[in-house]
């Protein structure tokens, strides 16, 4: 695949009617991986989320490449706090057991740091060679292993408990030839870490655990694991429990190897759960719950077909496709969603917020309100965006509202300039989409007001209304306060300090569209609001366009000379203008978004995202490779963002007034990255059902454009889910 950019449509081509809108093509619920995937296997991850900001998450052939990959991860203070808890349960079947000839085969794979011998690394066991097929299901929440030999068929399926820290395991031993004599015995070792999900435990000593086992009443089993106060427990209903007290070798995350991180550790084996399936028997069941406490274990996850959290999610996809039936093709993109969406608790308060990546970010202003309109108003889940501005409503300090809010508390830290004015854009989206005044009405609006008053006066980090000409200036050169705020060691990437294009675009927007959702009874305040966007505007055409190119600067740098302050447009080819050429109420207008786009479609567009710097340009970086410095330099200097294609798509069909010929261009600029859905891990990476928060910038045949980053960003599949919906919903 190369990245050249799709050419746009000539007008001569059949259009589809008015009528009949273009439709997005279908994605599959189930995304299934088989030997003949060949790499993909190793490649391509899946998430299960539980709604606290807890998760599951992992490769399809069960390898553990990254230190966030478990079985389960906690969130005892949603949704931060996290914990790595279990991080697999690792099955063998043993083949004539108790007798001469007993075989065992071990169906786990781990990449070794060192070899059983102490020499050379490598992959032990090597059950990933007996694996049939992984499937994550959509619909069912769920994903699962099969692995077969000549003996037996096993079966692994994973469950999330909804809104509790806790998740269970089904395993299904079959025997291959009905009445085969042999005896099976299926054996299945916790591996617990019970340590910060950002951490690895290194050579850890068993000394750190402590464990204990209780028979149950009926044959199961309950084992508890401590460690630094955190306790798990693990319960099987069927099994009974061998305690054995070790570690596990030294095992090496690849993934984090790349990225420079720390990436070794040996984990807990608190012994192994057994079960025999005796000559005579064909098939049988053992589910394995485990959870964090002060959560208990719950097997009833398998008593049923389908499971609360599944329920859940597929609940909140249906009501989105029965308000909007253009959505159902993307059925399964919906039932992901669910994932972002998770609840915080501040003091007292139960709200909603939503998890800007997994697996290791937590809830960020600037991310939730951009992704608020595509996670939860396209779909329709008006109660859960009503808390979401709420929870930021309620922290607004000095006109701004939390970038994020610390890992480990409630702290939150106030460093964006667009956080606040894209928290205008989502309030005002959701009244105007819900109609639901009375929520708007309030703290909410109140925010927005506090809000304006401090831009317009002065805030944090120099963030100010120009008299001049009554655009936003911010920050200094020391500061990164627009979403491309890659920073390191005191050095910043990707300076935008000044005046920057989308932040005035922003401002502009957030005034108008302020002032059309107030009531008549405040006319007057509308009038002052459209007053001073106009003044913005008339501002922003006049420093923002550049007609020789047809596009708009990037941002205009300050400088100071015989005591006055003149600002020097930048010549940065960048994505920042179309988000100018997307906004319903921006100061372009058809013609000028027309241009932008167009502009943005030669020098930025691939077939996975607008690149953030043009190819040529000086700091442009074609691959975000290395360690982290280096990924810095790449993050905002070329890396492609998936995001940006929610704003691209948006400008093409304002340029030509939702046109069928702009609705067919805005779905085949979005065909390869749903294309992409249905074969995670075959450009290198990437997680089932799920978009990743960035690509490289450039793309080739024999190097394709490979997924980085977070595997499953939440802005990326809510500006790809708002964009199929602007694009074939029957009404602009």
């Amino acid at each position: 695949m190369t990245s050249r950019p799709p050419a746009p449509p000539k007008r001569q081509q059949a259009k589809p009617s008015p009528e009949t809108p273009a439709t997005a093509q279908s994605i599959p619920a189930t995304c299934r991986l088989t030997p003949a995937d060949g790499r993909a296997l190793y490649d391509a991850e899946w998430l299960l989320a539980n709604g606290l900001g807890g998760f599951a998450m992992g490769t399809a052939c069960g390898i553990l490449r990254r230190k966030y990959h478990a079985l389960l991860v906690a969130s005892p203070r949603p949704p931060v706090q996290r914990l790595h808890a279990l991080a697999s349960l690792d099955a063998t079947v043993t083949l004539a057991a108790d007798t001469g000839q007993a075989r065992t085969i071990d169906l786990a794979v781990h990449r070794l740091a060192e070899g059983w011998s102490g020499e050379g690394g490598g992959f032990e066991p090597r059950g990933d060679l007996l694996l049939a097929s992984f499937e994550h299901d959509t619909a069912a929440a769920e994903v699962r292993w099969v692995w077969e030999s000549a003996h037996f068929t096993l079966t692994r399926t994973l469950r999330m408990t909804h809104e509790r820290n806790s998740c269970a395991v089904r395993f299904t031993l079959r025997r291959t030839q009905s009445r085969d004599p042999t005896p099976l015995r299926l054996a299945i070792r916790p591996l617990i870490s019970l340590r910060d999900f950002h951490a690895t435990l290194g050579w850890c000593d068993p000394q750190r655990f402590t464990s204990s086992s209780t028979p149950g009443a009926r044959g199961g089993s309950t084992v508890s694991v401590t460690a630094e106060g955190h306790t798990i427990e693990l319960f099987s209903d069927r099994a009974r429990f061998l305690q054995e007290r070790r570690m596990s070798p030294q095992f090496r995350y690849d993934l984090d190897s790349e990225r420079h991180q720390s990436d070794r550790e040996r984990l807990f084996i608190p012994g192994s759960f057994e079960m025999d399936l005796k000559p005579g028997e064909d098939a049988a069941e053992l589910v394995i719950a485990a959870a964090l406490h002060p959560h208990e274990p719950d097997v009833s996850l398998f008593s049923g077909p389908d499971h609360p959290r599944a329920r859940h999610c597929s609940g909140v996809a249906q009501r989105a496709v029965d308000r909007a039936p253009d959505l159902e093709p993307c059925l399964p993109l919906i039932r992901s969603s669910c994932e972002f969406i998770v609840r915080r608790t501040i003091g007292a308060v139960d709200s909603v917020t939503v998890i800007a990546g997994y697996p290791w970010f937590a809830d960020w202003g600037r991310d939730t309100m951009i992704a608020l309109p595509g996670l939860l108003l396209c779909t329709a889940r008006f109660d859960d965006a009503l808390a979401c501005l709420r929870t930021f409503a309620a922290h607004v300090s000095e006109g701004m509202i939390p970038n994020r809010f610390d890992d480990y508390g409630d702290e939150p830290e106030f460093n964006s300039v667009d956080a606040p004015l894209w928290f205008i854009h989502a309030a005002c989206e959701y009244l105007r989409i819900s109609g639901d005044r009375a929520g708007f009405s309030g703290p909410i609006e109140d925010a927005c007001f506090r809000i304006i008053e401090r831009y317009r006066a002065g805030t944090r980090f120099g963030i100010r209304l120009d008299p001049d000409d009554h655009l936003i200036a911010a920050g200094d050169a020391s500061t990164q306060l627009t979403w491309m705020d890659a920073k390191r060691d005191g050095h910043a990437f990707t300076p935008r300090h000044g005046k920057a294009v989308e932040i005035n675009a922003l401002w502009i927007h957030g005034l108008r569209s302020l002032a059309e959702m107030l009531p008549e009874s405040r006319r007057a305040e509308a009038r002052e609001l459209r007053a001073l966007a106009d003044r913005c505007a008339e501002s922003f055409i006049l420093a923002f366009l550049d007609p020789s190119r047809g596009c708009l600067h990037d941002c205009l740098y300050p400088s100071q000379s015989a005591g006055r302050t003149t600002w020097t447009p930048s010549r940065d080819i960048r994505p920042n203008q179309i988000i100018a050429a997307a906004l319903r109420n921006g100061p372009l207008d058809a013609a000028q978004r027309g241009s932008v786009a167009a502009f943005v479609r030669e020098h930025l567009l691939t077939p996975f995202g607008l690149r953030t710097l043009a190819p040529g340009q000086e700091g442009y970086r074609p691959r975000c490779t290395g360690d982290m410095w280096s990924r810095d330099a790449a993050y905002h200097n070329g890396t492609a963002w998936p995001w940006l294609l929610g704003s691209y798509a948006e400008a093409v069909l304002r340029a030509d007034d939702f046109s069928p010929a702009a609705r067919a261009e805005v779905l085949r600029c979005l065909a390869p990255i749903l294309q992409s859905l249905s074969r995670p891990g075959a450009g290198g990476g990437g997680a089932c059902a799920h978009i990743p928060e960035i690509y490289d910038a450039e793309g080739s045949p024999d190097q394709p454009q490979r997924p980085n980053g977070c595997p499953a960003q939440a802005w990326s599949l809510a500006e790809v889910l708002r964009a199929l919906h602007l694009a074939t919903a029957r009404e602009a």
